[in-house]
């Protein structure tokens, strides 16, 4: 009896879970941001891949499609890079589709000066879907 009565509850705050269209949140976003950056910087190429949705993909500053695992071996090769300061501003599209506009310097070997990256990260079914990026002074 006690065992039919949780399997009831389960279904009735999975079902509420699916209607409130709060399947991801800022929060989930973020962290699985956060993932990817530190993946980065600390050269963890297979953990920033296993965030990247199977067909994802990066789109650079001059609109050109990259694969997403070129794309992440061209980072992670960037010696001693490191963040320092981000922001981020989420917003959610459907249910299932999220976009995190960031904002991150960066800094590597032999700089003196942050670079200041902006980068769109669209997340779907809560994986990297895309990331556009570009390099500004």
């Amino acid at each position: 009896m006690l065992f039919g009565a949780l399997v009831v509850l389960l279904v009735v705050m999975f079902i509420m879970m699916m209607s409130s269209g709060r399947l991801y949140s800022d929060d989930y976003i973020r962290n699985k941001t956060d993932a990817f950056l530190e993946a980065i910087t600390t050269g963890d190429s297979d953990r920033a891949m296993r965030l990247f949705c199977h067909d994802g993909y990066v789109i650079d500053g001059e609109s050109k499609s990259i694969e997403a695992p070129i794309f992440v071996s061209d980072m992670i090769k960037t010696s001693g890079i490191k963040i320092e300061d981000r922001s981020y501003n989420f917003q959610r599209i459907t249910d299932k589709v999220w976009v995190n506009s960031t904002t991150i310097n960066f800094t590597w070997d032999g700089m003196t000066t942050p670079k200041r990256v902006p980068m769109t990260f669209i997340f779907r079914n809560g994986c990297i879907s895309q990331i556009h990026t570009s390099m500004h002074n």
